[in-house]
């Protein structure tokens, strides 16, 4: 009696290749998934961090003008007098409230903020640059207004975009763009003493408002008497995850005592 062998119907192998898509497929977006993930958990660390060094470029500032002498006269002399000056000029007249109602209606739109920008006067501190001013030895020097200008980085069309990836800043020399990528010179060293303006602001700004209403300047002479007393910063950050079809945003609010603004 002979045997014959049976080979594979057409059946099974499109079940067999049905099999393997079904599992192929799921294996794929598991890793998608995953690597998706793991995009937006650094993207929110490196956002954190970029929003973290603003806060504290704002409280050293604040620190160390404090530091340096609150009254009128003594500060003239200070070296970070100007970048509080600059500082507080920014800062906005208009009620907490309507301030917090623009972030609020722009919070869907990573874009829709930035045509309002200019009037609300956000800025950037730009961090490289503020070693310029410890570099500098002598008591009573201070910054020129261009200098603290150029370190309070005020909005405009040209620097301040939407972010590509994530929220940060880019810095240059004016000719070569440093960031995620640092050109190096042929020793393999990097260039970044010469990499101190900003280039772009991606996705990250800055707005303050001052306190015109609610706080009793303390040692006034009327009881009545109201005036700025403290400034609330509020540091604003917008970007699209990997995949993400809303965007993504992490915000901060600090508030600074103006000591000229309070007996002490």
């Amino acid at each position: 009696m002979r045997k014959h062998n049976r080979g594979d119907t057409l059946v099974e192998v499109a079940l067999a290749v049905g099999i393997f898509s079904l599992v192929a497929i799921a294996v794929v977006s598991v890793v998608s998934i995953t690597a998706s993930s793991a995009q937006s958990a650094l993207e929110v660390t490196l956002t954190r961090e970029e929003i973290d060094a603003q806060a504290e470029a704002l409280r050293f500032i604040h620190s160390s003008y404090v530091a340096g002498g609150a009254d009128n006269a003594s500060t003239l002399n200070r070296k970070y007098a100007s970048l509080w000056k600059a500082i507080a000029d920014k800062a906005n007249d208009a009620d907490r409230d309507g301030l917090i109602n623009f972030l609020n209606n722009n919070i869907g739109d990573c874009s829709a903020a930035y045509s309002s920008l200019n009037g609300y006067k956000a800025f950037i501190i730009n961090i490289r640059k503020m070693g310029e001013i410890d570099a500098n030895s002598g008591e009573n020097w201070q910054p020129s207004s261009a200098i603290a200008n150029e370190i309070v980085k005020q909005y405009n069309g040209s620097i301040f975009t939407t972010a590509t990836t994530y929220p940060h800043i880019i810095y240059t020399n004016g000719t070569s763009v440093s960031g995620e990528n640092e050109i190096l010179n042929n020793d393999n060293k990097l260039l970044q003493d010469y990499y101190n303006s900003i280039y772009r602001a991606e996705g990250i700004y800055i707005i303050a408002v001052k306190d015109n209403n609610t706080t009793s300047i303390i040692g006034s002479s009327s009881v009545d008497s109201k005036s700025s007393a403290y400034y609330d910063f509020y540091i604003r950050t917008c970007w699209y995850a990997p995949g993400a079809e809303k965007p993504s945003t992490i915000s901060t609010v600090i508030r600074l005592v103006d000591p000229n603004k309070v007996d002490y």
